[in-house]
């Protein structure tokens, strides 16, 4: 997973994922990404399986770093 913030810079991103336990990496925004990804919202989520499927999506407000954390879990264990 990556998040992505689009006003703040690598060293911000990587210090507040770090703070909050955040597993997953953080990147600055790049406009055709979220185009092609259609991110409508400052807070939407997509969780990508390994074959390059979207297997999760949410917006802002939904999940909390342990529900995160399950549906790593799930998709780690479904292989």
């Amino acid at each position: 997973m990556v998040g992505i913030d689009p006003g703040e810079g690598p060293e911000v991103l990587r210090a507040y994922a770090s703070s909050n336990g955040y597993p997953w990496k953080v990147a600055q925004r790049n406009p055709e990404l979220l185009e092609r990804y259609r991110v409508t919202s400052t807070s939407t989520k997509y969780v990508v399986g390994k074959d390059g499927i979207i297997v999760y999506t949410a917006s802002y407000g939904v999940g909390d770093v342990n529900s995160w954390r399950q549906l790593f879990e799930r998709l780690a264990a479904a292989g």
